[in-house]
């Protein structure tokens, strides 16, 4: 099955069936963001532009995953 994606206004709820068979979701809601001035966009790759997201916005490294 594929996952369920439900959005509301400012909210988006993810859900999928987990490895104990049962309906696991999450909720999102939206939060403060912004924008960063970048010069060269068009010759950065999906990487790079992950790098500066998470560099700028303090993300711990150690425990991310990346979905692409």
């Amino acid at each position: 099955m594929e996952n369920i994606i439900i959005k509301v206004e400012e909210t988006i709820v993810t859900s999928f069936i987990n490895t104990q068979n049962e309906l696991e979701y999450t909720v999102n809601k939206a939060d403060d963001g912004g924008f960063f001035e970048i010069d060269n966009l068009n010759k950065m790759t999906k990487e790079e532009l992950t790098d500066i997201l998470i560099s700028s916005l303090d993300i711990d490294n150690e425990n991310i995953e990346i979905i692409n």
